[in-house]
């Protein structure tokens, strides 16, 4: 559980509140800050879902703990959820366009969020009642709203729009310009990695080396993100797994970020803590900042371990051994190239997860579950309230950048089965949208996003202000 956070009310006991809760749903008043805290600041309240219990192993947490806790609050009964009712999407499996295994591993949790987010088009919602099994009977666990005439359905028909206005040679012509650039970052990673070995360059060519690997898969995440395609297997160079990422990137973070159901959060638990817990602990706010970079050193090795462990390596692993076979087919002795290997997930680690989290999300202007959200638990308004869009991190500066360093952060968290480099074509339109609804389209610095960073680590008073 998330550190100096009891769930009162979890088991059917009675909360704080004095309310009785069921086992499975969690009312909002049954998250609590256990002592501590500063006088008069407000209490850590978490949103009202079921409590996911994945988040107890923090750190030993795994996807297919977080796929099972959604199983079991979602009130999908082994089916598909879409808002409050039910699908057998079976018979679909093999002719869904994204790939069946998207819908393999949603299966029985409900995809309400996903399914908006990564349809704009109207196919599938068309598609959709021709597999409706029978109405939902649990309520939905998830607070966030899809209204019709909301922001984020608006916006969307808005992007859906835009879409259809362009002609299918321009958005082709983008795509490939995707696939061009990660192409090109992959073969200069394994590359480098040869001549590193050749020149016995380890902490130069190698560390280089290890960048490009890094950005490489940054890249590669555009992919997984998509339609079942190759492409997305370049994450594996970097000893980290996509279909993983499929799960706590794709359909948790990019879905609930910066909340108790964002494994991206829990993944880093009790030993960084970004939610904004009243009681937590001086080690964790401030000393954090120097052991946290040895956490993202070792993010590669770390996940691999826990694959490992829980007997879920994949074929598709197998990608990795990519960079220490090039070392080797450079002439480089045994025993040196699994040093140079060593090295290069190191640097590889440690640039992703240190840009990676500083990309626009962890900042105290950022809602982080605990703070004020507003009335409307829209989903479009809570992803503006949960991200930041850095100014040098976007598609119509340069596209290499924004590829590499999780850039057009908004509108990605948005819509993030468009490819990168398609987002910038929406930018007028989420302006236009945010200037109908009076809201200011911010931009940060990245030395303002790390900056911030550092501070939501330390920040332990929950905002009671709704975040713009």
């Amino acid at each position: 559980m998330a550190p100096n956070v009891v769930s009162a009310g979890i088991l059917a006991a009675e909360c704080d509140c004095g309310q009785v809760h069921d086992a499975d749903h969690v009312h909002e008043h049954a998250l609590v800050v256990g002592g501590g805290g500063v006088a008069g600041a407000p209490r850590w309240q978490g949103l009202p879902w079921g409590y996911p219990k994945a988040r107890d192993k923090g750190v030993m947490a795994t996807v297919d703990d977080w796929l099972a806790d959604r199983r079991r609050l979602d009130g999908a009964e082994g089916l598909w959820r879409v808002e409050d009712n039910l699908y057998d999407l079976t018979p679909f499996l093999d002719r869904h366009p994204g790939g069946r295994e998207w819908l393999q591993l949603t299966r029985g949790t409900d995809i309400t969020e996903v399914f908006f987010a990564h349809h704009v088009a109207e196919t599938a919602e068309a598609l959709l009642p021709k597999f409706l099994a029978r109405p939902a009977t649990a309520p939905r666990n998830s607070p966030f709203t899809f209204h019709r005439d909301g922001f984020y359905m608006q916006l969307r028909e808005r992007v859906r729009k835009v879409l259809d206005d362009t002609p299918k040679p321009v958005l082709e012509a983008a795509k490939q310009r995707s696939k061009t650039i990660v192409d090109v970052l992959a073969a200069s990673a394994l590359l480098t990695c040869a001549l590193a070995g050749y020149f016995r360059s380890f902490f130069v060519l190698g560390t280089v080396a290890g960048i490009l690997v890094s950005v490489t898969a940054s890249a590669a995440h555009n992919f997984f993100h998509q339609k079942h395609n190759w492409r997305r297997f370049y994450f594996e160079l970097s000893f980290m797994s996509s279909r993983e990422w499929m799960v706590s990137h794709a359909l948790s973070h990019h879905i609930f970020p910066n909340t108790l159901q964002d494994l991206e959060v829990t993944f880093f638990e009790p030993f960084v803590s970004f939610l904004p817990y009243p009681s937590k602990h001086l080690v964790v706010r401030y000393l954090s900042w120097g052991y946290s970079v040895v956490m993202y050193a070792v993010l590669g090795h770390g996940q691999f371990g826990k694959r490992l462990l829980n007997l879920r390596l994949e074929p598709t692993d197998a990608v990795a051994l990519a960079v220490p076979a090039s070392v080797l087919l450079a002439g480089t002795p045994l025993l040196d190239a699994w040093l140079l290997w060593s090295w290069v997930l190191v640097v590889s680690s440690f640039y992703f997860g240190y840009q990676g989290l500083s990309a626009g999300h962890h900042h105290p202007d950022n809602y982080h579950e605990g703070d004020a959200l507003g009335a409307d638990h829209d989903f479009g308004l809570m992803q503006l309230a949960a991200t930041s869009t850095c100014t040098g991190l976007r598609g119509r500066t340069w596209l290499l950048l924004t590829l590499t360093h999780f850039g057009d952060h908004r509108l990605h968290h948005m819509f993030p089965a468009l490819d990168h480099a398609v987002l910038p074509l929406l930018e007028p339109a989420l302006d236009e949208h945010l200037a109908q609804y009076r809201l200011p389209n911010v931009t940060i610095t990245s030395w303002e996003a790390l900056r911030g960073k550092y501070l939501q680590m330390a920040r332990n008073r929950p905002n009671p202000r709704p975040a713009s």
